[in-house]
């Protein structure tokens, strides 16, 4: 099975810890990603993680459930000649989608989930989201273009 969208029905997965220093019976809403769970693995077993390693350890946030673990989750997800990347924060969700051949921006999809939890109105082209728009692209291409990313 595999993500068939870049909503969030299709990136978000079911994540279950149980070991000692994990308290039972606990949630949280941290963003993490499935690319963290071999180096929060490591680190909770007190091992070191290679320095090439794309995730970041969230056993902190096992301890501690309103911990942060980041600032953003990634994602991505290909259909119809383009390439749709995301990034989700605790309040919205962004995504570029851009041209497979020529990496030209082809359409945007801003998403509040502050008031409803589903993708249902895209804020993109909405003159008064623009600050957020420019700030969440930014975020985006970061991440895209960090040398961890491999599309």
């Amino acid at each position: 099975w595999s993500k068939h969208t870049t909503f969030e029905i299709a990136t978000r997965v079911p994540l279950l810890f149980s070991g000692p220093g994990v308290p039972e019976n606990t949630s949280t809403e941290a963003l993490v990603e499935l690319l963290d769970l071999f180096p929060t693995l490591a680190a909770l077993a007190g091992l070191q993680t290679p320095p090439h390693l794309g995730g970041r350890s969230f056993a902190h946030v096992l301890a501690e459930p309103l911990a942060k673990a980041r600032e953003a989750a990634f994602s991505e997800y290909s259909r119809g000649g383009a390439r749709g990347t995301s990034i989700r924060t605790e309040t919205h969700r962004y995504t570029e989608w851009r041209a497979l051949k020529s990496n030209e921006l082809v359409a945007r999809e801003l998403y509040d989930f502050r008031e409803v939890a589903v993708e249902t109105e895209n804020l993109a082209s909405d003159p008064v989201q623009k600050e957020l728009l420019d700030s969440l692209s930014q975020l985006l291409s970061a991440r895209r273009d960090s040398p961890h990313f491999a599309p």
